[in-house]
């Protein structure tokens, strides 16, 4: 009797312990499942921004040609040379995540950009600087440390940003630093809307102000056309196609590289900076979850192209180039988020 009572209490304990396994690998399974479908989501909503805002892409590389346009120079003021300029780029950027602990996310990028330019028929009116035809490339590498912490306040989300950012050549003969602070306010988020409104603080020699008001919009109309406005960079209109993405818009931006000019009046360091507008359409083809490639042109306005020396700023240069509006084409390939921070 005892023996049977024992022999059923053991298989009484042997049942618990088992179910008791059962629940506790279920539950373990579960959180799994939770927390990838929890991971899925995040990324997928990374992924929908990354189409609408390119700098959030986990890897970009893209090939850009220009048409022939005119050039005028000017020396401190006076009339340098004239002629012809053709121009070629290369790009290429990697956002690689570091480390994500709690509400902070601390993230790295990498790239590096080549400038291919080619001088015909040029005319030069100053003697100790001329200019002659040639073809040259420039080679800028770009380096990037953040920390970036997402929070709330007064039941509003916000985002505060700090950044370190550096650009050299493939000498690293000149290394240029500059540092950037964000705070970024969310005033509204439904289905079809999202506003955003920010200032953005620069420490870096070559900006010409200190900070400026960052105003972010999307809003998709009942039509499906998406207007997609990150002033003072970007204004666009969006519309979606099975897995098709045509756009029409207009983007500001630049380039810098580093140049050693060896002629008596130049800085023997020197920075060559342009501002430009590009307005054009484009289209965008997703290959699958993770890949896009893309294909824009239209017309590029340069605002400005000047040679200044690596201490000062662009208002204080050298030599200033009035650059023609030129035709340009796009051709890229992406991949879209696959870490669910960036």
């Amino acid at each position: 009797m005892k023996t049977a009572s024992l022999k059923r209490t053991y298989s009484i304990s042997a049942l618990l312990l088992l179910s008791s396994s059962a629940t506790v690998s279920a539950q373990v399974s579960y959180q799994k499942q939770q927390t990838k479908m929890r991971d899925s989501i995040i990324l997928s909503h990374l992924r929908a921004a990354a189409i609408r805002t390119p700098e959030l892409r986990q890897a970009t590389l893209s090939a850009e040609a220009f048409g022939k346009t005119d050039f005028k120079s000017e020396y401190l003021g006076e009339k340098h040379a004239e002629g012809k300029l053709a121009m070629a780029r290369t790009f290429a950027n990697v956002n690689v995540p570091v480390i994500a602990v709690g509400k902070n996310m601390i993230s790295s990028s990498f790239s590096i950009m080549t400038q291919y330019m080619r001088i015909e028929d040029s005319k030069s009116f100053i003697p100790s600087l001329p200019v002659r035809d040639m073809s040259f490339h420039k080679n800028t590498l770009g380096f990037r440390l953040g920390i970036t912490r997402l929070d709330s306040l007064f039941g509003k989300p916000v985002v505060y940003s700090l950044g370190a950012t550096g650009i050299t050549d493939e000498e690293f003969g000149i290394t240029r630093m500059n540092y950037m602070g964000l705070l970024s306010f969310g005033l509204k988020r439904t289905p079809k809307t999202a506003v955003s409104l920010g200032i953005v603080a620069i420490i870096d020699p070559s900006s010409p102000i200190p900070a400026f008001v960052y105003v972010s919009y999307w809003h998709k109309f009942s039509n499906n056309i998406e207007l997609i406005a990150n002033l003072p960079t970007k204004l666009a209109l969006s519309k979606q196609y099975g897995k098709a993405n045509i756009t029409f818009g207009t983007d500001m931006g630049g380039t810098t590289a580093f140049v050693y000019p060896q002629q008596p009046g130049l800085p023997a360091k020197s920075l060559y900076s342009t501002f430009e507008l590009k307005t054009g359409p484009g289209i965008e083809y997703l290959i699958n979850k993770s890949l896009i490639i893309g294909l824009k042109g239209g017309l590029m306005n340069t605002l400005n192209a000047r040679l200044f020396d690596k201490n000062e700023k662009p208002t204080d240069y050298v030599i200033k180039n009035k650059v023609g509006a030129v035709p340009y084409v796009n051709l890229s390939i992406s991949l879209l988020p696959i870490f669910k921070s960036l």
